[in-house]
């Protein structure tokens, strides 16, 4: 949600059916409080909920964006610490993650990871999913091929470079010497 003009709006829109004098209690959630990223527009929206002819009666929204979440737990505390009722509830996403994780494992590895549909490829994967994908089917583990270490394969350019060099300069002073003849 990056304002609450819309949000507001459709409160206003769902009390406008209800029946004159009529009891409703109208909450929403939004999975990401964005409100642009600047403080003053979390105080402008905390206002509006806490006006006398506020719309909502309660928000919710996860702790997905947890600055702006801070600014909104802030602003709402302090009108809770002055006696108002909590009308914002931040609803924490690492327990549920953690637990979906837990939920499903990845694959072992050898087994394709994802299924794909007959000749189709796969897209938008991950370099790792890649990898993880052509290693089930070749039956290698691509990440663990041996590979001569780091500090050999500079040493050895390096030397490459160094016998370029000495023979441009070998050739240099052959052809210098030449020339003083």
């Amino acid at each position: 949600m990056r304002g609450a003009g819309t949000l507001l709006g459709a409160a206003k829109i769902v009390r406008s059916h209800c029946t004159p004098g009529g009891q409703l209690h109208v909450s929403a959630y939004v999975s990401h409080f964005v409100a642009t990223y600047d403080r003053a527009k979390v105080a402008t929206f905390v206002g509006k909920l806490y006006a006398a002819d506020a719309p909502l009666d309660e928000f919710h929204c996860s702790d997905s964006i947890p600055t702006v979440v801070k600014w909104l737990t802030e602003e709402v505390d302090a009108r809770v610490g002055a006696g108002a009722p909590r009308k914002a509830h931040v609803m924490p996403l690492g327990a549920m993650l953690a637990g979906w994780v837990q939920a499903n494992p990845l694959q072992p590895q050898g087994k394709t990871i994802f299924r794909r549909a007959s000749g189709a490829r796969p897209q938008g994967l991950s370099p790792d999913q890649r990898r993880q994908i052509k290693s089930a089917r070749s039956g290698v583990d691509a990440q663990r091929q041996w590979r001569e270490p780091l500090s050999e394969r500079l040493l050895t350019m390096k030397l490459s470079v160094a016998a370029a060099l000495g023979v441009g300069i070998l050739t240099l002073g052959v052809a210098i010497g030449k020339r003083m003849r």
